[in-house]
This record gives structure tokens, sequence and C-alpha cells, in this order.
């Protein structure tokens, strides 16, 4: 692996682990849940928070970088980037909010369009 892949994996690995609390957590409490584009297409202020998490983390280490998420999108990106990550908060938000089950969080981190790290939940 890349040296420069190897610090950015241990950064992502600490996010992931700051992060699991608070979804456990989300699981034991009241959801706060709206649509997106048609009723099927669920939005809870847990996919929210998520994605909120890891930009933040994203743009605090590594400003450079470029942040696509399912809940906001390209929000607060501007221009191309070598370096992007791609989060899917919680994959599955249809079976969080019903079951509180089989869902997952996706975080990927791609160089020149090259997927070289992913982390599920």
């Amino acid at each position: 692996m890349k040296e420069h892949l190897i610090e950015i994996h241990e950064q992502a690995k600490k996010w992931v682990e700051e992060i699991i609390p608070f979804i456990k957590e989300s699981i034991l409490t009241k959801l706060t849940v709206d649509t997106k584009s048609s009723a099927n297409d669920l939005v809870t202020n847990v996919d929210k928070a998520v994605e909120s998490h890891f930009r933040a983390k994203i743009q605090e280490t590594y400003p450079t970088h470029g942040i696509i998420g399912e809940e906001h999108g390209y929000e607060g990106v501007k221009g191309s980037f070598d370096s992007i990550w791609v989060i899917d908060p919680i994959d599955g938000t249809t079976n969080f909010v019903k079951q509180k089950d089989y869902f997952c969080v996706l975080v990927s981190y791609y160089e020149k369009d090259i997927g070289e790290l992913a982390y599920f939940i």
C-alpha cells in the first residue's frame, strides 16, 4: 500500500470508530424521519449527523479533498479533485427506520477515479 494511503486509512479508521457509539445509541432513540424524492426515499437525523461527522473530519484533515455525500451531494465542493471521498451515511435507511437492522454506513476514498479505500460499518 502506498505510504500516504496508510496515513489516510488510519485517519478513516479513527473516524469510523468515533461514529459507532453514536449509531448504536441512535438505534435506541426516536428518529426524525423525512422524505426526499418520494415517500420511499427516506432520510433521518442520523443520516444527516453521520454524513456531517465524516464531512467535518475530512474537511479538517484533508481540506484539498472533495466530498460527495448522499444527503448533501457536492455541497461545498468546487472545482475538480484528484482525491474524493464518497459517503452513504446510512445505506438501507428504510430498514434502519423500520427494523433498526440490516443497514450500514459506507465511506470510500478515490484517487484519480480509482477506488483506493472503503469502509462499511
